[in-house]
């Protein structure tokens, strides 16, 4: 058995909007301070708003996170409040950054994300 930790795990987290988009507003301040928390304990590596199909607002979201496992992932996806009161679903997905044109620096590896 090895002494070296395992290096954790990069996710996608994929979510939609259950219904109308805009259940998400009064969520908004508790889904801000859950990101803060998840950038404070280095779990958050990117997020953003995105759309399904042009409209005039945002519909969905996505979130690159660092876990140690699929569990651990699920368990990080379904903490964040516009999950946990159904206002969004998700997908997750374990991906593996290599290259891009962000400047990222990206834990464990050689990759520069900053």
């Amino acid at each position: 058995m090895s002494d070296v930790p395992q290096q954790p795990s990069y996710f996608l987290i994929m979510q939609r909007a259950i219904g109308d988009p805009r259940g998400v507003m009064p969520l908004m301040d508790r889904h801000m301070a859950w990101l803060e928390e998840q950038l404070d304990a280095e779990r958050l590596v990117l997020t953003g708003t995105g759309q399904t199909e042009p409209a005039p607002g945002p519909d969905a979201g996505f979130i690159i996170a660092r876990a140690d496992d699929f569990a651990a992932a699920r368990a990080f996806a379904e903490s964040d409040p516009f999950i946990s009161e159904g206002a969004r679903s998700y997908e997750l997905f374990r991906i593996d950054p290599k290259n891009g044109l962000l400047k990222v620096r990206f834990w464990g590896s050689t990759g520069v994300l900053a």
